[in-house]
């Protein structure tokens, strides 16, 4: 499914659902900078191993939500196609 998702958001529809979706895209923005910046809730250089595992647990946990957000979107477009 994410790599649907992933697959979806590169097409114009995908993009549109995006920009429309705020949350979504602040989520996404706030992961990248999170991910890129030295700082983190539990520093990788003092902690090592457990520094790394706040990274993948908040990434993991942010790949649930937009998926869940995405599966809701389908889930639209698939009651609305019925109708």
């Amino acid at each position: 499914m994410i790599k649907r998702m992933f697959a979806y958001i590169c097409t114009r529809e995908g993009l549109r659902f995006l920009v429309m979706n705020v949350m979504m895209s602040l989520w996404v923005i706030i992961l990248i900078i999170y991910i890129l910046s030295p700082f983190d809730l539990i520093p990788e250089a003092v902690f090592s191993l457990i520094g790394f595992i706040d990274d993948i647990l908040i990434l993991g946990v942010l790949i649930l939500y937009i998926s869940n957000i995405y599966y809701n979107h389908l889930r639209e477009i698939e009651l609305n196609r019925n109708r």
